[in-house]
């Protein structure tokens, strides 16, 4: 129910001042979204699949001062991670805080990033709480830290600051060992930044197929990482293709190809945009057969959104005006099919059946966050400590 409200709440605030451009009182509700997030994340009990785990391993975490006679080489996560959790477990002993402190700094960075680079900020709010935010907050705890910090050196490569975008990536890198991908992303920027073609696109996709697990071999080969990131690398390239995968991805793709196709019909100034739809395009290519792969699609689903906000849900007028009469409907349609496609992705993602890690109990994948409980009920679901325990704790 109080998903359901935030929803209904910030839908309404992105009709009020998206659509109608109201001004007063704006900032301060842009404010209140992100308190109402940071709240609904930080003061949660027991929600979320990897929240659990996290949970569980932070009993056993040091703190600042007991830090240093740990051997970093010798951990199965990155050092910033036990960093931060050594900082606040010195703070308080109760897992509680530290996941206040990691949605403070998720939400903040995205609503600073946002407020900075996405016109229509109410309305991208709404498609982050819909699609994002449960697994950005409740589930890849380290990887969101890693995702932020690139929302920030993304635009150094434009501005040609390479020195602090690779200083950027090495900090989120030490969060997770799926940031590696981004020290590749500059090249990929320049291959990109004009205009392409569908055709480039995938030939590009093939090689990095092709390639990539030579790539990511040679590099960790010379790299000092231990047996546990090595394993996290090596399970990310390893080649596995299954039909479900093979759906996921073609509902990722059709959306993108949907939106390069649309852009094509308006000018656009900004080469990020451009770089940003082919590199997504290339990654979801690559989730057909490279197993992990997609979750390098996190780096680019904050952009992702933006460019959906921006110009495919609002700026669609320019587009119109662009065409002849006759054929706005087609265009009309082809952003509804993007929207659909999008819903039905996640809708997949959201209800696929777990009774069977419920012990034969109707249960869902969205039981991992409904129902919400937070500190103050301390109300454990047995469904979702099931789900986790039964199939994510493997």
């Amino acid at each position: 129910m109080i998903y359901f409200i935030i929803l209904i709440l910030f839908s309404v605030l992105a009709y009020i001042y998206d659509i109608n451009k109201v001004r007063a009182g704006k900032e301060f509700m842009y404010i209140i979204e992100l308190l109402i997030l940071i709240s609904l994340a930080g003061f949660r009990y027991r929600v979320g699949g990897d929240s659990l785990a996290y949970e569980d391993d932070y009993q056993n975490l040091p703190t600042f001062s007991e830090l240093i006679k740990y051997g970093f080489s010798d951990l199965p996560y990155q050092p910033l991670w036990y960093i931060l959790n050594a900082l606040t477990k010195s703070v308080s002993k109760n897992f509680f805080f530290f996941q206040l402190i990691h949605a403070i700094i998720i939400n903040s960075c995205i609503f600073v990033f946002i407020n900075k680079y996405c016109i229509h900020r109410f309305t991208f709010i709404v498609f982050y709480f819909i699609f994002l935010y449960p697994y950005f907050n409740f589930e890849i705890l380290r990887e969101s830290i890693a995702v932020v910090i690139f929302l920030f050196a993304f635009p150094l490569i434009q501005e040609k600051k390479y020195l602090r975008y690779y200083l950027l990536n090495i900090l989120s890198f030490l969060f997770h060992p799926s940031a590696l991908f981004l020290f590749i992303v500059p090249i990929l920027y320049f291959l990109f930044k004009s205009n392409t073609n569908f055709l480039k696109l995938f030939f590009v996709g093939i090689i990095i197929i092709l390639f990539s697990s030579i790539i990511v071999t040679t590099l960790i080969d010379h790299l000092p990482l231990n047996m546990f990131i090595l394993a996290k690398l090596e399970g990310y390239t390893s080649l596995e293709i299954n039909i479900n995968g093979i759906i996921v991805g073609l509902f990722n793709l059709l959306p993108v190809m949907g939106i390069l196709y649309l852009l094509k019909k308006i000018p656009i100034n900004n080469p990020n945009i451009n770089v940003i739809l082919s590199i997504y395009f290339i990654l979801t290519l690559l989730s057909f057969i490279v197993e992990g792969s997609y979750r390098l699609l996190n780096y680019f689903s904050i952009f992702f959104y933006v460019i959906l906000t921006d110009y495919i849900i609002y700026d669609i007028g320019k587009i119109y005006n662009a065409i002849k009469i006759y054929r706005k409907g087609v265009y009309k349609g082809l952003q509804l099919f993007i929207l659909l496609c999008i819903f039905i992705n996640k809708g997949y993602y959201y209800t696929r059946d777990m009774s069977m890690y419920n012990y034969g109990e109707e249960a869902y994948f969205y039981n991992l966050y409904v129902p919400y409980s937070s500190i103050f009920d301390h109300n454990k679901d047995h469904r979702r400590e099931n789900i986790y325990y039964n199939f994510m704790d493997k």
